[in-house]
Parts: C-alpha cells; sequence; structure tokens
C-alpha cells in the first residue's frame, strides 16, 4: 500500500521537474455554478488543491475555504498564490485519505481532477450541508486518441459512474465528452450536483445553456 510519504515525495518530484504543469486559472465549471450564489458566511472545501487556484478564486469571492494536498511543494505555491491575492484560506497537509469529514460542514465542495474511491465520494456527500454543492471533474476512460490524463484506466472514471456516485443528489449539470486544450486532448466528465430534501425545489438557471430546438 503506498503510504502519505510515498505520495507526497511523487507529488513534490513532479511539481518541483516541471513533469506536471497544472493550470493558473480556476475550473471555468466552478465560475459558473457559484457565479450567483450567495457566498457569505458559507463554507467551502477543496479536495486535492494542488496549487491553489480555485481555493484562491473561491476565497476571493468570499467564502471561508478549507484546501488539502498532499504535496508540500504544491501547498506551499497555493499559499503564495493566496499571499498574492490578499485572502486567507486554511491549507492543509495532508492525505484526503486521512481527514476527517465532519458531517454536514460545507456549502460547496469541489474535486478539480482528483479520482476518489466510493467510500471518499461518501465521506464527501456526508460532509454537504443540505443544499450544498458538489463540483467535481475528471478523467474518464475512453476509446479516444487523448493525450493527457491518468495512464491507466483504474484512475479513470467509467461512463456515467461519476453520475451514479451522486444520484441520490439532484443533478444540476452532467456532462461527458472530449476536452480540447493548448496541452492536448482529454476525456472528462462533469458535474454540478445539490443536497436536498424533498420533491419539490427551486432551481439556479441551466448550468452551461441550453441544448433545446428553438
Amino acid at each position: 500500500m503506498t503510504n502519505k510519504n510515498d505520495q507526497s515525495s511523487k507529488w513534490d518530484e513532479r511539481y518541483m521537474s516541471g513533469e506536471y504543469r497544472p493550470r493558473t486559472e480556476a475550473s471555468s465549471l466552478i465560475k459558473i455554478a457559484t457565479e450567483r450564489m450567495d457566498c457569505k458566511d458559507k463554507r467551502c472545501l477543496e479536495v486535492a488543491c494542488g496549487n491553489g487556484r480555485n481555493s484562491v478564486y473561491l476565497a476571493e469571492k468570499g467564502y471561508e475555504v478549507d484546501a488539502i494536498d498532499v504535496s508540500t511543494v504544491a501547498l506551499s505555491r497555493a499559499r503564495e498564490r493566496g499571499e498574492n491575492a490578499k485572502v486567507d484560506v486554511n491549507w492543509i497537509l495532508g492525505d484526503v485519505d486521512e481527514f476527517e469529514f465532519v458531517e454536514e460542514e460545507y456549502d460547496v465542495i469541489v474535486v478539480d481532477f482528483y479520482y476518489c474511491e466510493k467510500e471518499l465520494i461518501e465521506s464527501i456527500k456526508k460532509s454537504l450541508k443540505v443544499g450544498g454543492l458538489i463540483i467535481y471533474e475528471h478523467h474518464i476512460r475512453t476509446e479516444n486518441e487523448i493525450e493527457r490524463g491518468p495512464s491507466k484506466d483504474k484512475y479513470r472514471f467509467k461512463s456515467n459512474e461519476l453520475l451514479d456516485y451522486f444520484s441520490d443528489l439532484t443533478i444540476l449539470y452532467y456532462r461527458e465528452g472530449i476536452r480540447r486544450v493548448d496541452r492536448g486532448s482529454m476525456a472528462i466528465s462533469s458535474l454540478v450536483a445539490r443536497k436536498t430534501e424533498g420533491d419539490s425545489q427551486k432551481y439556479p438557471d441551466e448550468i452551461g445553456g441550453s441544448m433545446s430546438q428553438k
């Protein structure tokens, strides 16, 4: 079994060598999903925050942000990013699998390109407050020729697997497809879901625009 120190060293080396070059801008999906949300007195958690681009963005919007990552190098860069932006983020060095997910603690939880096992996903759902959002994007298995993402399928979700994991929440947005970026193409699943109660509820504007025929 790979321990925390092994994971930390692996990611530290990838960051320092330049092998892993994370994006610098916050996720477009996170921006759209939180655009009209009231962030006052709201708490947010980013799982595997990396260089902190999303966490800093959410803190700038006014969220109280906890951000966890196993890499000391990543968190050092994230902390510097936060200081430059003059925002406070609670940077947590640690293994996500060992993080204590408090029940109904967060209004927003972000997982941006990190593979969570089913048990971890269940902890994430329990940690969402009623009305809270999960915003999740990650690589999926594909027959397409792609350039980016994990080399092993075991670190990619199967088709509709992410959707199935959150089917007990209200799905506000879900999509699978090929994303073409400047550093190559990748197969992605994108999900926004809300933890709600009851059969009738209020909905935000459709995420991503309408696909209906006019």
